[in-house]
């Protein structure tokens, strides 16, 4: 197989994202103003307080910068790549991009890996201020790998959400949408589940020990961000009890994540050609 950098559909998906033919010039040179300017200001803003020498300051920059990302992986990712085959069979390009002598995974991976360059970008801007307030603020090297590892993988796992519903729906608007409720579902519904469950089962003299984090939220991004938080805290402030809880729920958000990607890509390549002759 040839390397990625070669291939042929994600070069074409790069591309077609940084082409912006439909936008005339002056709207895109205005709007490059604005987010210079804004990100200028927000870079000043920031590194005035890491100057101020607070470790607390930075500490707190690193995981404000942290949860912002994730909350824009969960959003964007899923509705971006909900496009990613669904709009070919709309625009008539998918029955021409089937027949080209590229193999399942080619084509599905180089639309996969092209979904993820917001997050990339994001990193690329960010990892100055990233870098500063790590070196500032005290943040270990296992809290930055762990960090970057769960938003790699969150943005991975919910671009393969999007590609799925993408895969399995006639029309782009319906890929979206489900893509978006499975995410919502997985951030906000897991919580509001367990919550439910925690509360009807404590009349049942149910002891809500701190044993381990319900496996209900287990695949929830921002419990495990906030793990990693947690660990990241000092002993004086950290519950040792949990400490177990906070590293069960660290690894089994990664794993599993890891290992429903490789899923999706299993059954969209298993069953690629079928819904190719459908389309």
């Amino acid at each position: 197989m040839p390397r990625l950098t070669e291939n042929p559909v994600l070069l074409r998906e790069v591309r077609s994202r940084l082409r912006w033919r439909r936008l005339p010039m002056a709207t895109l040179l205005r709007a490059g103003a604005i987010v210079t300017v804004l990100a200028i200001v927000c870079y000043a803003r920031l590194i005035t307080l890491i100057h101020r020498g607070r470790a607390d300051d930075a500490t707190s920059i690193w995981w404000v910068i942290a949860y912002v990302l994730l909350f824009l992986v969960a959003l964007l990712a899923p509705a971006l790549a909900a496009t990613a085959i669904s709009q070919e069979r709309e625009q008539q390009t998918w029955e021409g991009l089937i027949v080209t002598r590229l193999t399942p995974m080619q084509i599905l991976l180089g639309k996969w890996t092209a979904r993820q360059m917001l997050l990339g970008i994001a990193l690329l801007i960010l990892a100055p201020l990233m870098i500063a307030v790590a070196v500032k603020g005290g943040v270990s090297l296992i809290t930055a790998v762990l960090t970057l590892l769960t938003l790699t993988l969150s943005s991975g796992f919910y671009s393969g959400i999007g590609m799925l519903c993408s895969f399995i729906a006639r029309r782009t608007p319906a890929a979206t949408a489900s893509s978006l409720v499975i995410v919502v579902f997985l951030c906000l519904g897991t919580i509001v589940v367990n919550s439910i469950m925690v509360s009807l089962l404590q009349p049942m003299n149910y002891s809500n020990t701190p044993s381990q984090i319900s496996p209900m939220l287990w695949l929830n991004p921002f419990i495990t961000m906030d793990s990693v938080q947690q660990i990241y805290n000092t002993p004086d402030n950290r519950d040792p009890q949990w400490l177990d809880a906070y590293i069960t729920q660290i690894t089994m958000y990664l794993s599993l994540t890891a290992v429903l990607t490789t899923m999706i890509f299993a059954f969209m390549i298993g069953r690629y050609r079928k819904p190719s002759r459908e389309g």
